[in-house]
């Protein structure tokens, strides 16, 4: 699946330090992400931010839970600076 660095796995999603959530079918292609969405925002080349590298790398992340609401369909990361995203909704690829 390619080296990028250290990975959290939870099934079939993989999200690297920089906050790129790739979901693989292994059925269908080990190789190539189904998809990839991104938990950070690209930085754009001829602006200046002031923050922190813990902003921008991923610590943990996990699944919403929840009957019949949004929960089911949220991805969660939590940032090492504390600061929690989240994508939704999320559907997987192959549904």
């Amino acid at each position: 699946m390619g080296n990028y660095g250290m990975n959290l796995h939870f099934g079939d999603i993989i999200i690297d330090l920089n906050g790129l959530c790739r979901e693989y079918d292994i059925s269908v292609d080990a190789e190539e992400p189904q998809q990839v969405l991104s938990f950070v925002p690209e930085r754009k080349s001829k602006s200046y931010l002031a923050e922190d590298a813990s902003e921008r790398e991923v610590a943990s992340f996990t699944l919403g839970r929840g009957k019949a609401d949004w929960g089911p369909l949220t991805v969660y990361a939590v940032m090492k600076s504390g600061d929690v995203y989240s994508i939704c909704p999320y559907m997987p690829r192959n549904v």
